[in-house]
């Protein structure tokens, strides 16, 4: 028996969806990324404290027909019937996160119930709420798993998970203690978001004078340069692989 666990994560990029069996540990069998429209995205990105409830109600069903139409796709890929299925786990997308406040509270939105009924399959979500109910601040939520998964008797294990926000557990003996350390790769993620139609523009304007520029080069070579290398390399070889870096790096 199979259990699915879902996520969006701090990029918003995709929804991330595992298909997992569990024995004396966690064994992944299939995972894969199903792309969020930039445009959903850049919705959920405009909530703040004075956006309208019924908007936000409306992204809540769209998120949570997405993150159901993500299950069936995974099981229509591994065949694997919905009663085969025990739970799905689903986080949600974090909207609010207040751990240090009067009232501590964090929302998600990704509306388990539609999740629930578009798959037949019982979902379970609204886990950082619980947490903070007993003390908690509502994060790392990774640290619980990190305990079940990797600690071991009379050793000192670190771990380091870096998502959108970067997290660290430390596991001793039978105690566990985790927290956020801050950025991890939400900042790139932005940066690249930001830039990366820059960067089109650029290759487009600019590709072919840098082959030109390689090919005249090569043809003026006597096969005899020592670029990159302390052996004899020719100028067409290096050019060749000039090119494939520049192509690597703007694709």
């Amino acid at each position: 028996m199979y259990y699915i666990g879902l996520m969006s994560g701090t990029s918003m990029d995709a929804i991330d969806a595992a298909l997992v069996e569990f024995d004396d540990k966690a064994c992944l069998k299939f995972y894969r990324e199903y792309p969020i429209e930039n445009s959903l995205r850049h919705q959920i990105r405009l909530i703040n404290e004075k956006s309208e409830l019924g908007h936000i109600a409306d992204l809540d069903h769209e998120l949570g027909h997405l993150f159901a139409t993500a299950v069936n796709n995974l099981l229509k890929e591994t065949e694997i019937n919905p009663e085969e299925v025990i739970a799905i786990g689903s986080h949600g997308q974090t909207i609010l996160h207040k751990p240090d406040a009067t009232h501590k509270t964090s929302l998600q939105i990704s509306d388990p119930n539609v999740i629930s009924a578009e798959t037949r399959i019982t979902t379970v979500a609204d886990f950082r709420r619980m947490d903070m109910a007993h003390g908690g601040q509502g994060a790392p939520l990774a640290s619980a798993f990190h305990q079940y998964q990797f600690q071991q008797k009379n050793k000192c294990i670190v771990i380091l998970n870096i998502g959108g926000i970067a997290n660290i557990t430390l596991l001793s003996n039978n105690e566990v203690v985790g927290f956020d350390t801050g950025p991890g790769n939400a900042l790139l993620d932005d940066w690249i978001q930001q830039n990366k139609e820059s960067r089109r523009k650029w290759k487009m304007q600019n590709e072919e004078f840098l082959k030109r520029q390689l090919r005249d080069s090569s043809q003026r070579s006597d096969d005899s340069s020592k670029l990159f290398s302390n052996e004899p390399v020719s100028i067409k070889q290096t050019n060749g692989s000039l090119l494939n870096l520049f192509n690597s790096n703007f694709h």
